[in-house]
């Protein structure tokens, strides 16, 4: 049998079309090498490993059958492989042709190096810090969590930890290499006590082998003169109480085995304390960030109707109102109004002139109808009421456009789609691509074909020279390149050419279509999120409010209405979980959610579909017919499949 240069160890979980193009990517790098590929999977519930077992039969497939975290999986890989080089990659990544190339020579020429770790790319084609780090000092750990690394990130002091003495392009030893693209001489590895420490479940395991490395005698190489592109990167986490948990977790025990007892205590101590405060901040941070427009609309409401009350009572109805009338009246309309707002949508984002006013009009109608139903003592003037809607409506209007020109919102007129897109590819591919993402339901509008090659200009706006003429002339937000007809050390290099856009990547014969729309969002795979009506962020919301409603009602009504259920023990738990947020009167089961790609949504009560016929849909339609429901879904069709199973809401579906 020949000797492998190089064992690719991949662990994935849940991540089928990150792996689709992950594995596209490594077995066109591997073609010139005497190479093996090793899948680990930790029970995914997304067919990734049928992905595998299908498309890519070369590879070597481990299917676990519970999550064994990523140090574990990685050993069970380590365990088979026979190459002289270990590669550690991550299934959100994408390796250029030439990466194996580069890398193993590079190695084979210095004997001294025992990890290599090329530059990172983020999903819009811009350096990721975490291509490199620093040892976990103290100060490097505290100026890491407290955010100074990333506001003086060219300072050699305050982003040592993102080894900031080392340049982006520059070819040096470094302490620590990101675990998503780690390249590891077997005999190293072995000398410093094997692969990865299985007590660290996520977070500093990569720390911890490139240390072993070091005290082995070998040298730790950032190597960037290749570059691969990593969609989740540390860049692009937030730092979540989660997050800020695992990560002093995993520093902490780090620290216990490296550092001398006293000082690791005092590391331990400070770095706790650090962090704690950090999550305090964060959640304040995002408490505001959440409530900052519903606080801005509820103090103009606030101005705009004490505004028009004084007018009102100076000049047009003039007389004294009663002291404590208007502030015992007014916290309950504002209340009406931001509720309509709320349920209207004029909180998600993108924002929208008409579901805020939408929300408005209804608000005030509302509003209306609840100072109808005051007593006496507490109507003072229908036409206050109905002007500060009116007024109101017109000032959240204006503020939401003041915002957008300013930049500091993004709206986006009714109707109008969100975004534009150029797709990168031959008239096959580009048909293809299109087609693909209609069927998807991604609210695209498709510019135009950018051409690959510079002799194909039928038809198109232009080559892959012009990428950044192209974005501006058109105005683009989102280039799809496809693999077909271009190499991905091309796409790379393109992507690099222009900063504004964001890029998608479709592998070519297939449905996975892979992007990231944000540095501080996870990236997205198109192939499983569909852009189905039960997505929405209003439709998930008022599928919600349907669920918690209908359940805290049917809790309060149980003793009148269980007779009406056949299995009343049933209902009576299913209740329970609705309210709670476990389940969902009405919905799809997973295992039909998992092979037509569907929205996840909360276990289902009962089918969105009537049950007391004699007809009972088979496997087939029952998956057309969860299909439709989550792409026509509204709050009013849960209301009507309720009703007409009421006797059937205490089974389990």
């Amino acid at each position: 049998m020949q000797q492998k240069k190089v064992s690719v160890i991949i662990v994935s979980y849940n991540v089928r079309s990150f792996l689709e193009l992950c594995l596209d990517s490594v077995t066109r790098a591997v073609r010139s090498l005497p190479a093996e590929i090793i899948v680990i999977d930790n029970n995914s519930s997304d067919d990734s490993c049928a992905l595998v077992a299908e498309k890519f039969k070369e590879v070597i497939l481990i299917a676990n059958k519970d999550n064994a975290g990523f140090s574990k999986a990685n050993n069970q890989g380590v365990a088979i492989a026979q190459g002289a080089y270990i590669h550690f990659l991550n299934p959100d990544t994408v390796v250029p042709e030439d990466f194996y190339e580069l890398t193993i020579a590079y190695l084979d020429q210095h004997p001294e190096i025992g990890c290599l770790g090329p530059k990172l790319l983020d999903g819009r084609g811009q350096y990721a810090y975490d291509s490199k780090k620093s040892f976990p000092s103290f100060w490097t750990s505290v100026y890491k969590v407290t955010g100074l690394s990333k506001l003086f990130s060219r300072s050699v002091v305050f982003n040592r930890y993102y080894a900031a003495h080392v340049g982006e392009n520059e070819t040096a030893e470094v302490d620590i290499l990101s675990g998503c693209c780690l390249l590891v001489r077997k005999s190293a590895m072995d000398a410093a006590g094997g692969s990865f420490d299985e007590s660290y479940f996520m977070y500093c395991e990569d720390v911890d082998l490139c240390h072993r490395v070091q005290q082995a005698g070998y040298k730790n190489y950032y190597y960037p003169q290749t570059s691969i592109i990593h969609y989740k990167g540390e860049s692009t986490r937030k730092l979540s109480a989660r997050y800020i948990k695992i990560f002093y977790e995993a520093h902490a025990l780090f620290v216990k085995r490296y550092y001398p007892k006293r000082l690791g205590a005092i590391y331990i101590f400070s770095l706790k304390m650090v962090l704690a405060l950090r999550n305090f901040f964060n959640w304040g941070r995002y408490l505001f960030s959440l409530f900052k427009m519903f606080l801005l609309d509820a103090l103009l409401l606030f101005i705009v109707t004490t505004l028009v009350k004084d007018f009102w009572f100076d000049n047009i109805a003039p007389r004294t109102m009663p002291p404590g009338l208007f502030g015992t009246t007014i916290p309950l309309f504002l209340c009406i109004w931001l509720l309509s707002l709320f349920l209207n949508g004029a909180y998600d984002k993108p924002f929208s002139l008409f579901k805020a006013g939408r929300g408005m009009v209804l608000g005030t109608i509302l509003v209306l109808a609840g100072y109808g139903l005051l007593p006496m003592a507490y109507r003072y003037s229908r036409g206050v009421v109905l002007f500060s809607g009116m007024t109101g409506a017109v000032v959240l209007l204006l503020i939401r456009w003041l915002l957008s020109l300013l930049g500091w919102i993004r709206l986006v007129p009714r109707g109008k789609i969100d975004y534009k897109a150029a797709i990168i590819g031959n008239k096959d591919e580009a048909a293809a691509t299109e087609t693909l993402l209609d069927q998807q339901h991604y609210n695209l509008e498709i510019v135009g074909r950018v051409s690959s090659a510079t002799n194909d200009t039928d038809q198109s706006l232009g080559n892959t020279a012009d990428l950044s003429g192209i974005q501006q002339v058109y105005n683009i937000n989102e280039f799809v390149f496809n693999t077909g007809s271009m190499p991905y050390k091309e796409i790379m290099q393109r992507m690099g050419q222009t900063t504004r856009p964001f890029f998608k990547i479709h592998v070519t014969d297939s449905n996975a279509i892979v992007g990231s729309n944000s540095l501080r969002h996870n990236a997205e795979e198109f192939s499983l999120s569909k852009r189905y009506a039960i997505s929405a962020a209003d439709s998930r919301r008022n599928k919600r409010i349907f669920d918690l409603t209908t359940g805290i009602a049917l809790l309060l009504l149980y003793p009148l209405l269980s007779f009406k259920v056949a299995d009343k023990k049933g209902f009576w738990k299913n209740i329970l979980q609705v309210i709670g947020g476990k389940k969902t009167w009405v919905g799809y089961a997973p295992d039909l959610a998992a092979a037509k790609q569907l929205p996840a949504i909360p276990t289902p009560v009962i089918p969105p579909y009537p049950l007391n016929t004699s007809y009972a849909p088979d496997r087939y339609n029952q998956e057309h017919l969860s299909e439709q429901y989550a792409e026509n879904f509204a709050a009013l069709d849960d209301f009507r499949i309720v009703w007409v199973n009421f006797r059937f809401l205490g089974k389990n579906f």
